[in-house]
């Protein structure tokens, strides 16, 4: 059934598995050429003088993609993380232009920028670069300008400067047995069957891959030797062009995101993971800096994220690399340990200690994994998220939605898919500071009041009693207070309680050589330590903690010493120090999933974990109410404060669809005194003007009075539009009127926007001004349209562009962000609202709206698509977006 043309290859790929392959696809008349991307082996020959000088770019840019993650020195980077490489594409939409486009970023520490290609000028401009599990900035360069891309989340490092930012983790798998097949890759829809994803070989003859992959369903094909072929376990569906593929699901994996209110400048988090609530053996505390998203400040600080992907996104890997199949020749697979033991120093060590608890958590010890790794035959479904399965499954959390309720965020599969339920719970301890060291450093870590044993954890292997470290903590709070140390919290200012200021953990180096029984040094440097109020996700543990491996005769001693250590350490300086509770309290993160700290409140923060949103909204009525009333932007307060501690925390877009003009919107915005939130987008002049905000940090300190046009959309409007024509129609109209000129006036002749003109109507003439001016320009042969707004004695009457208008203009808008219809939501109040309200996407009608947007709503089908809101202006957005389940 092969569709290939055995062409012979550029050169050959045996022995050769980081260099790039060239071949051809048949598709019915035409060949396509495709190119191979490689996981890099460094240690690999890079000799290919046959290749195409494409090919050879390619091939250095993923080698050196691989020495910088190797030297573990990009953001965010994880020293516990294997080795894996996760295959994730980057893209420039073809429709902003730019001939020579390049992603730069912090996958090879900004020192090279990597071509992106396209596969004919319509096409949008992709590269997949195989990239080590972790978060990495970037920026792409068209024709010379740094620019973010729009459909890509944005934050804002340390030195100020905003970024892309990509959490890179395994969202789909690839699994192919041939017991002859020297090379294996894939090749799919993801990327218009641009690129092949090469497979690596184990010792059993299964290729395997991960790659990281927009939320949907995809198809698939796998290419063994140059051959294509298809994997008869799983079932074959029809395509077009290709014959028959197989298909697949991509969720979003679940990722650990810790959402900060801090008032640092430059907060650092402090983490360390564990598995069934054990710390994962020979993992030292990590460390990793904070970003900015787009939320602006409040009154407690400044919000910051730090995202970590679970261990548990390697273990499928790992299994994969390790273990057999599951057939008579898999079987025979060596087990975790046999694996570790061939490796060498401390990657060994970790392998051999990973190893090892794995074989405690399946229980007696079990070496060898005899799972059967068969593919499910529509690929992912949510329900793999509570274990791994080896066929295309992103590997999640126990926390996970279960098959039969799919996240609303992505497509719903067709069945549920068998789960594999050997992985480990994992959850994650963590606290923060300052970044800074010595006296000036400060830690957040919860307070004594908040602090509660695990209930999952067995305290006799992991915690002493709470009676024991609490009555200890009380002790040291009295040290601490008779020393006059004072506690921070985290905003920038200092506290007013005093607390216990015990010495910091000791160092990696010291704690990795430390045995079972030691305890941390009473010479250690002070340091002064933040605790807070009351949290359901803290808990008492000593840092490090030098658990021991399965010892009950250990956890005693480790408790009693506790115990003996507490009574006598009033007498003791030496017995105080040896347990310090109160700065060994810290946060943890139950399971993997997002959670907000906010003034020492932990808390589950599901939203987090979600894709980005897109509110449209209006402004007068809507957004802000009558600016003749004694406060007309006290709901927009109260928005504004949802806002920014939510939604925008996600990296969701704020668009303001006025039909104000850009003059009057930044006066609006500085008669509001910060009340009015400061959107990502303007809309104005009834859908003629799309402004993007112009300042180089973003949204979240931006000023709100710099922007700049989208002149692609303004040309866009000029297909079938004169100004010349409507301006001399509508000058004829204002002088039938001459009579009584209060019945007619011109508000804008074009010369502010080009492809509006608006007039002033008297209701009573209103609709034989209407009428004139549809005959006239009809007549003329104009593509335009006509707008009504407004309630009383008069009406505006803007003619636009056939092109423009709000419902236009919005999803222009929601293109370029990268936003699906569902996930975009309209708000109005008037008349001039229907027809972005009417749009393929929910809507809301505030509980103010005006009688004629009402007549019109009582004419919709009542399917729950527009939602009317009892609440006024920003308060009815609210509601609505809570009805819509967006909120």
């Amino acid at each position: 059934m092969s569709l290939l043309n055995k062409s012979p290859c550029k050169f050959s790929f045996k022995n050769k598995p980081s260099l790039c392959l060239s071949f051809a696809v048949k598709r019915r008349n035409n060949h396509v050429k495709k190119t191979i991307v490689g996981l890099p082996h460094v240690s690999s020959s890079t000799s290919a003088t046959t290749t195409e000088a494409s090919s050879i770019q390619n091939c250095s840019v993923l080698k050196s993609v691989s020495n910088s993650s190797s030297s573990n020195m990009r953001q965010g980077s994880d020293s516990y993380l294997r080795n894996q490489n996760i295959y994730s594409k980057f893209s420039w939409p073809a429709y902003l232009g730019g001939s020579e486009i390049y992603i730069w970023g912090s996958f090879n520490e900004w020192t090279k920028g990597v071509k992106l290609y396209k596969a004919d000028q319509s096409s949008d401009a992709s590269v997949i670069l195989p990239l080590p599990l972790g978060n990495y900035e970037f920026k792409f360069v068209t024709d010379g300008t740094w620019t973010p891309a729009p459909h890509e989340p944005t934050v804002t490092n340390a030195e100020g400067h905003l970024n892309n930012f990509r959490v890179v983790a395994p969202s789909v798998s690839f699994r192919f047995k041939s017991k002859t097949a020297e090379s294996v890759s894939v090749i799919g829809s993801w990327d218009n069957w641009q690129h092949s994803l090469l497979l690596t070989r184990n010792e059993h003859g299964v290729f395997t891959a991960d790659a990281h992959l927009p939320a949907g369903q995809y198809s698939f094909v796998y290419v063994a030797d140059g051959q294509m072929t298809c994997d008869p376990r799983l079932p074959l569906f029809p395509h077009p062009d290709l014959g028959s593929v197989h298909r697949t699901w991509s969720f979003a994996p679940d990722v650990f995101r810790i959402f900060y209110c801090t008032g640092w400048e430059d907060p650092v988090l402090h983490y360390r993971r564990l598995l069934n609530d054990r710390p994962i053996p020979e993992e030292d505390w990590q460390t990793l800096p904070l970003v900015r998203p787009p939320s602006r400040s409040n009154a407690f600080g400044t919000w910051k994220v730090a995202s970590i992907v679970p261990f548990s996104s390697t273990l499928r890997s790992w299994h994969h690399s390790s273990s057999g199949v599951g057939d008579e020749e898999g079987e025979a697979g060596e087990g975790e340990a046999g694996e570790g033991e061939r490796r060498e120093g401390k990657e060994g060590e970790r392998e051999r200690s990973t190893a090892k608890l794995m074989g405690e958590i399946r229980g007696g010890g079990e070496s060898k994994m005899k799972e059967d790794y068969h593919h499910h035959p529509d690929g992912m479904t949510n329900g793999m998220m509570n274990g791994m399965t080896n066929g295309h499954a992103s590997l999640n959390s126990p926390s996970s939605p279960s098959p039969s309720s799919p996240s609303p965020s992505s497509p719903s599969p067709p069945s549920a898919a068998p789960t594999n339920n050997t992985l480990p719970h994992e959850s994650l301890e963590f606290y923060f500071s300052n970044g800074l060291s010595g006296a000036e450093r400060k830690e957040d870590r919860p307070t004594l009041s908040s602090a509660a044993p695990s209930a999952a954890a067995p305290s006799s292997t992991f915690a002493c009693s709470s009676a024991s470290l609490a009555g200890k903590a009380r002790e040291r709070e009295r040290e601490g207070s008779r020393k006059g140390l004072q506690a921070d919290a985290g905003d920038g200012k200092d506290g007013n309680r005093s607390h216990a200021l015990p010495p910091p953990p000791p160092s990696q180096s010291s704690a990795s050589s430390a045995s079972h029984n030691s305890k941390p040094s009473a010479n250690s440097s002070v340091s002064s330590s933040t605790l807070h109020g009351s949290s359901p996700f803290s808990k008492l543990r000593f840092l490090p903690s030098p658990f021991p491996a399965s010892s009950s005769s250990s956890s005693s001693s480790l408790c009693s010493s506790s115990s003996s250590s507490s009574s006598s350490s009033s007498s003791s300086s030496s017995s105080s120090s040896s347990f310090t509770p109160i700065s060994n309290l810290v946060y943890v993160a139950p399971l993997p999933g997002a959670f907000k700290l906010m003034r020492g409140q932990l808390k589950p923060f599901p939203r987090g974990g979600e894709p980005r949103t897109m509110l449209v909204a209006d402004i007068d009525g809507t957004m802000v109410g009558e600016m003749n009333a004694t406060d007309p932007f006290e709901s927009t307060r109260r928005f504004g404060e949802y806002w920014e501690s939510n939604a925008a925390l996600v990296g969701s877009l704020l668009v303001y669809n006025t039909g104000r003009s850009l003059g009057q919107f930044v006066h609006l915005i500085d008669k509001s005194e910060g009340s009015l939130p400061v959107p990502d987008v303007v809309i104005t002049a009834v859908g003629t003007k799309i402004w993007h905000l112009a300042e180089a940090g973003g949204r979240a300190a931006a000023s709100g009075r710099k922007w700049i046009e989208d002149l692609i959309w303004t040309a866009q409007l000029d297909d079938g539009w004169n100004l010349n024509v409507v301006r001399r129609s509508v000058s004829r109209l204002i002088s039938d009127f001459k009579s009584n000129p209060s019945d007619l006036c011109l508000l804008d002749d074009g010369s502010e926007h080009q492809h509006r003109v608006a007039v002033c109507a008297s209701a009573t003439v209103v609709d034989s001004v209407l009428a004139k001016l549809d005959r006239d320009l009809t007549a003329a042969g104009m593509k335009f349209r006509l707008i009504v707004s407004g309630s009383g004695s008069h009406r505006f009457l803007d003619c636009v562009s056939a092109a423009a208008g709000k419902e236009q203009a919005l999803q222009y808008v929601r293109r370029h962000f990268g936003v699906p219809p569902y996930l975009c939501v309209a708000a109005g109040d008037s008349g001039n609202d229907v027809a972005m309200l009417e749009g393929a996407h929910p809507s809301i009608v505030v509980g103010n709206a005006q009688p004629e947007l009402l007549r019109w709503l009582a004419t919709q089908p009542q399917d729950g698509k527009v939602v009317l809101a009892d609440a006024h202006c920003a308060d009815g957005i609210l509601e609505g977006l809570a009805r819509h389940s967006l909120y």
